[in-house]
């Protein structure tokens, strides 16, 4: 039997009517079976029942087959089914074309971004993390050719960072032929680009005089480019090039959908190129750099660091520091990592590692505490053959009874080798003043030494060679022989510098010599 419907179109205003509402007037004839199939046919409408009396049950039913509205007719009146109707108008109503469209495409364009952020994050270096994004924007946009270009660290050029192509033979053709890599400011599509400030569309790239790369462009059968400039704080930070055999369809939404993604993508390169730049830098310094965990434990290294220590950068990583340390030298370490933490300022000192082949380092560390960051960051450097120099010195030096002074003018600060320590029999904890160097010669070797001392400051002369007698600490007296020299700034004595050496036996020896050759 078929339904009976009532029509209450001429009690209600036009615009709250639709050809997508329908009232139906339910009595005994009419079914369960019937209400549920009539419901389920005309789901994507708001059908609204009217029932003389309708038990809880039933009613609970017909908004569970898709009622959007049940009424009896005791509460059947105007107010009542105008408020209906504005909720269907509010939650119900059919998009139009254009407006589900445009949701369409923010649904595709949330989908581009979301797996482009996806294939990014997947990327360990700046150029693949690059060519992940050309490659989402040649899904995306169904251009050909993807080109990044990245500005120089001095602003002034662009330079061909990464490309990408689909599998057509023209896309193929143009990056193999392709020999264009910079460009500077207003050169070729990129560099007007960037001169403009603004997206560039050029059309017929094969008449196009201003196309730098028209031979490729002709035998790739390129027909049509477009650039959009990437800037950030004001400052340019790359191009995107995109080029196909054909016009896409839908200029309009290109332009647009390019440059919000240009305004999107800016911050994201910035922030890249100096990821990029600061790796780059670490990668090619050749000092040992490193980041510890205020535990000691390695988090991040250079390559410098891993050249160096023999190790690679995945054993090196999570690795505590004093694992690489020379035992001997493991206790001291962690007695300078603590004064590190404790430290204001960058503490320096020296150790040894080991290599994995057992051979050991002598290295020169300077760490910083990072507070903030609660990280220790370390600057080291290899100066085993410094040292081993240092040590060929020392032994030459002591089989020939010669020590090395310096003194700092402006400071009286005063150094001593350390065979000048021991020729005298001074321990090396004593600190060394002018005054105090002067205290170890007699009286008469004291006055010599500061005659001298005072040619050379005035500018008299520019270096001295005196033999004179010293006091030890076990109060013998030593014949010595000083040599310095000055060295100047603006005229003006800043430092000096010379050796120290024990001439006794040569004194002792050189009046039997004499009477020799007298002989």
């Amino acid at each position: 039997m078929a339904p009976a419907s009532v029509d209450f179109r001429n009690e209600f205003p036009a615009h709250l009517l639709s050809p997508h509402v329908i009232f139906w007037y339910v009595d005994g004839r009419v079914t369960e079976r019937d209400v549920k199939k009539h419901l389920r046919k005309h789901s994507e409408c708001a059908v609204v029942i009217i029932g003389k009396s309708i038990a809880p049950a039933a009613l609970a039913r017909y908004y569970e087959w898709g009622a959007f509205d049940v009424f009896t007719t005791d509460e059947l009146n105007v107010s009542s089914l105008s408020k209906s109707l504005v909720r269907y108008v509010h939650r119900k109503a059919p998009r139009n074309e254009r407006k589900a469209a445009q949701e369409t495409l923010l649904l595709k364009e949330k989908d581009f971004y979301l797996n482009m952020n996806t294939s990014v994050n997947d990327q360990d270096n700046f150029r693949k993390r690059y060519d992940a994004v050309l490659r989402a924007l040649l899904d995306y946009t169904q251009f050909d050719i993807a080109e990044g270009w990245i500005s120089s660290i001095d602003h002034k050029k662009l330079i061909l960072e990464v490309s990408h192509h689909n599998d057509t033979e023209s896309a193929k053709n143009f990056i193999r032929i392709n020999k264009f890599k910079s460009t500077t400011l207003g050169h070729g599509l990129p560099g007007v680009a960037w001169k403009t400030g603004q997206l560039e569309l050029w059309d017929t790239m094969a008449n196009c005089k201003n196309f730098t790369r028209i031979y490729e462009a002709k035998r790739a059968r390129i027909q049509f480019a477009v650039a959009v400039p990437v800037f950030y704080a004001g400052r340019i930070q790359g191009v995107i090039q995109l080029m196909g055999e054909r016009s896409p369809e839908n200029l309009v939404y290109l332009r647009r959908f390019l440059i919000e993604f240009a305004e999107r993508f800016g911050g994201a390169l910035h922030r890249l190129k100096q990821e990029h730049e600061t790796g780059s830098y670490l990668k090619l310094v050749p000092d040992m750099l490193c980041i510890l965990s205020e535990k000691g434990i390695i988090s991040k290294v250079n390559q410098a660091f891993s050249q160096v220590s023999g190790y690679s950068r995945l054993k090196l990583l999570g690795t505590p520091i004093q694992n690489l340390v020379h035992p001997d030298d493991i206790k001291a370490t962690r007695s300078l990592l603590t004064k590190v933490k404790r430290s204001k300022t960058p503490v320096s000192f020296q150790n040894r590692l080991l290599r994995p082949n057992g051979e050991a380092l002598y290295i020169d560390w300077s760490i910083a505490h990072d507070t903030h960051q609660g990280v220790l960051h370390a600057i080291a450097k290899d100066v085993t053959r410094e040292r081993e120099l240092e040590q060929f010195l020392e032994e030459g030096n002591r089989l020939i009874g010669m020590g090395h002074w310096n003194l700092e003018v402006a400071t009286g600060a005063v150094y001593w080798s350390p065979e000048l320590y021991r020729i005298l029999g001074i321990s090396e904890d004593v600190e060394i003043t002018l005054d105090f160097a002067l205290s170890n010669y007699t009286k008469e070797s004291q006055d010599i030494v500061q005659e001298e001392l005072a040619k050379v400051l005035s500018g008299e002369k520019k270096q001295f060679d005196i033999r004179i007698q010293a006091i030890t600490q076990e109060n013998e007296l030593l014949w010595i022989r000083i040599a310095g020299r000055a060295l100047y700034h603006k005229e003006e004595c800043v430092k000096l510098f010379g050796i120290f050496q024990n001439v006794q036996d040569v004194c002792i020896t050189e009046p039997l010599v004499l009477e020799t050759k007298n002989a």
